[in-house]
């Protein structure tokens, strides 16, 4: 199943989704249909035309990706970025 057609029948389940919630989920789907493997494990709140964006990313470069590609949604007005970025190849210096 779709992911759209996967969101239409658990709205019709659970009742209609709020603004918000619609506004979420078209957020994660356009991440998920990214080509940057990362920015599918990022999550979203959305309240009031902010898109908070939550998970972890191995570069800058990949957290201003993912503002840029939801800051291109017309519901989102303003983007909150919560990112952290995370080296996977850091690991401490033993002495």
């Amino acid at each position: 199943m779709s992911a759209d057609l996967k969101a239409t029948a658990e709205d019709s389940a659970a009742g209609p989704a709020t603004l918000d919630e619609q506004a979420c989920r078209e957020v994660e789907l356009i991440l998920r249909s990214s080509s940057h493997c990362e920015l599918r494990q990022v999550t979203c709140r959305f309240s009031g035309g902010t898109a908070t964006l939550s998970g972890q990313v191995s570069s800058y470069y990949l957290k201003q990706v993912a503002q840029t590609i939801v800051r291109q949604l017309p519901q989102v007005q303003n983007v909150d970025n919560r990112l952290r970025v995370v080296n996977p190849f850091a690991y401490p210096i033993e002495p």
